[in-house]
């Protein structure tokens, strides 16, 4: 099975800059409100461009990039695509499916439940689970 995200971070060092990240955005003095929501989430060359422009008049823009680094897989927030988004911050594009909080309750049940239920939700032995463990541990130990 495929390793968990919140392994792929932590091995990738990458972890502790995921986790600094917001998990909310404030979106009470954002300029998009009231824009049609289609144009951030376009493929279009000109739609996008008018979504960055729209972003670059906005006063959170910079807290809304860093937001959608660690939460949005598509559109454009903060001026940024998601590939532009991805070299600013290094991150990897996190599906959507498997947001913020997901991974954050993905490390919390590889770190609190029996090594023998992780190890057979994931598919692996447990002595990977321990190996998980102790890569995660030395995160929150660092933090």
């Amino acid at each position: 099975m495929k390793r968990p995200i919140v392994i792929d971070l932590a091995v990738k060092g990458l972890l502790a800059q995921f986790k600094a990240i917001p998990a909310q955005l404030d979106l009470a003095q954002a300029v998009c409100v009231n824009a049609d929501s289609e144009i951030f989430f376009s493929e279009e060359a000109a739609e996008i461009a008018l979504a960055k422009s729209i972003c670059g008049e906005c006063p959170i823009a910079a807290q809304c990039a860093e937001w959608a680094a660690k939460n949005a897989e598509y559109g454009v927030f903060g001026g940024l695509t998601p590939e532009e988004r991805q070299e600013k911050f290094g991150l990897p594009i996190i599906d959507t499916e498997l947001g913020a909080e997901e991974i954050q309750l993905q490390e919390n049940f590889i770190l609190n439940e029996p090594a023998s239920k992780v190890a057979e939700c994931f598919g692996v032995d447990t002595r990977t689970v321990k190996r998980w463990r102790k890569l995660l541990t030395s995160y929150t130990l660092a933090a």
